[in-house]
């Protein structure tokens, strides 16, 4: 496969991962303590614990947002019970896009380091330098060619005038 096949799915697996990435973007992410304030406040209708990630819903809108997403701090194992007494509707969900999103990223890096090796190894052997940096784009003329001589040119006063 040509290197230039290579470098155009690396640049897809890149943009792939950068969709991926932002995808999780459509919510408002919050400070934990405007979260607290607004579960004290019981404008929280909904919170649902991705790993370390919480989402969900406010009754009324913060801050022009009905959805929010927080950092849970470490350590902080009252969250529930806290949320609980306020009559939040807690879930838990196994986070998907976590895994995925790390396996883009591991199959980035393996692409990458692949890349490097390749080019390391073309550059090592002699077989093309990388990206086609250093090769001559000087032609062969045969015999097949029409020799074209300096008489046959001799009237032609810009050839005269560039030589």
């Amino acid at each position: 496969m040509p290197l230039r096949s290579w470098v155009g799915v690396f640049v897809l697996v890149f943009v792939f991962n950068l969709l991926f990435a932002f995808c999780g973007g459509a919510q408002s992410q919050i400070p934990f303590s405007d979260f607290v304030a607004q579960v004290n406040a019981d404008n929280v209708k909904s919170a649902e614990f991705l790993g370390n990630q919480i989402t969900g819903q406010f009754v009324h809108p913060y801050k022009g947002r009905s959805d929010y997403l927080t950092e849970e701090p470490p350590g902080d194992s009252g969250l529930v019970q806290f949320l609980l007494n306020h009559k939040v509707q807690v879930s838990a969900a196994e986070s998907t896009f976590q895994w995925l999103g790390g396996a883009a990223n591991l199959v980035s890096v393996l692409f990458l380091l692949f890349l490097l090796g390749s080019i390391a190894y073309q550059a090592r052997t002699g077989q093309r330098l990388a990206f086609g940096v250093g090769q001559s784009r000087a032609r062969m003329y045969t015999e097949e060619r029409p020799k074209v001589t300096f008489a046959d040119v001799a009237s032609n006063a810009e050839a005269k005038e560039d030589l």
